[in-house]
């Protein structure tokens, strides 16, 4: 009985998701901003709580309307004894806040790109400082983090930040295309110039020392095909 009553909540949630494909994109396992989609991130798993048996069941979805995509993350815990979901993770209204992973607009290397909340799979420039970084390796302790990129032709700026509330790792990139100021040539006009910055404050988690680090880079780079 236990186990059908799982079975059940599983049915409809799948069910659910497969309904909302038409007007939802799924999660992308981090990977939306190379234009990837449509890939189903979820799974069951065992855990063990205060001497209490639980079995999981997580999914990921990410509903998107245009631009405007909203992560979710979906984590169920069932008591193996009664089969009955973990009252604790749904007794404050924060629980059901943090359904929420994040809000997005446009993708990476669109001429404006923004997301708050969890970080997937983070990228700075060609990613030799920062690649596929994630804020949101703990559920029960989530950073709400931010990247914003802006692409004005001749130049912009990509930036992120690990955590709004605190200030922890911090990264800028500024770049500018020197031949498109010149001229309108094909593929050398996409020809850029760069500098990054990147910074974690404070890696030990405790104010009372000073071991922050730094790391300067520059780059130039000439795509010749773009997709």
């Amino acid at each position: 009985m236990r186990i059908r009553q799982f079975l059940l909540h599983l049915g409809f949630a799948l069910v659910a998701l497969g309904a909302g494909q038409v007007s939802a994109q799924l999660y992308d396992g981090g990977q939306g901003y190379l234009g990837q989609g449509g890939i189903f991130i979820g799974g069951l798993g065992f855990a063990s709580i205060d001497g209490d048996n639980y079995l999981s069941f997580n999914v990921r979805p990410e509903l998107s309307f245009g631009k405007v995509g909203v992560g979710l993350n979906i984590n169920l815990l069932y008591k193996l004894e009664n089969g009955k979901i973990r009252s604790k993770d749904w007794d404050t209204g924060y629980d059901y806040f943090r359904l929420v992973r994040y809000v997005r607009y446009g993708r990476k290397y669109d001429p404006v790109y923004a997301r708050v909340g969890g970080l997937d799979a983070t990228r700075l420039g060609h990613g030799f400082m920062v690649n596929y970084y994630s804020n949101d390796v703990n559920y029960d302790e989530r950073k709400i983090g931010l990247v914003f990129d802006l692409d004005l032709g001749l130049g912009g700026f990509e930036s992120f930040t690990s955590n709004l509330g605190r200030a922890e790792i911090i990264g800028g990139r500024i770049y500018f295309r020197p031949v498109r100021a010149l001229a309108d040539i094909p593929i050398l006009k996409n020809f850029a110039v760069a500098a990054s910055y990147v910074t974690d404050v404070d890696p030990d988690g405790y104010r009372g020392t000073d071991d922050g680090v730094a790391e300067f880079g520059f780059d130039a780079e000439l795509p010749l095909v773009k997709t």
